[in-house]
């Protein structure tokens, strides 16, 4: 992985380790996330009726994915281990990566 992607990941990954204890898990870490989120649509129309189970489905399903040993919670290696596969897909269709990018993350933020 590109070392400067690898310091952007490690930084998010940071930013969502709430707790400060090295690993992310679904109630410590991305429920307070996903909270917040959803505390900014609040009294506005969303794109979806229920934004906060919509991100918190999401964060259980991702955190699923990134937990490599089943441990029930994702530590930095872990976190930067599952982009890997994803950066080299996205690598391949970088006029669909852009596309997607523009759709997926900016409904949000």
């Amino acid at each position: 992985m590109n070392p400067e992607l690898q310091r952007r990941y490690c930084g998010l990954f940071h930013f969502y380790d709430a707790q400060g204890d090295g690993v992310l898990s679904l109630d410590s870490d991305f429920r307070p996330a996903a909270e917040a989120i959803a505390a900014r649509w609040q009294g506005q129309v969303t794109p979806f009726p229920n934004l906060l189970a919509l991100l918190l489905e999401t964060y259980r399903h991702e955190n699923a994915r990134r937990d490599l040993d089943h441990s029930g919670e994702v530590d930095q290696q872990e976190f930067v281990q599952s982009h890997a596969s994803v950066i080299e897909a996205f690598g391949r269709m970088p006029e669909q990566t852009r596309a997607f990018i523009a759709r997926a993350a900016g409904v949000f933020f």
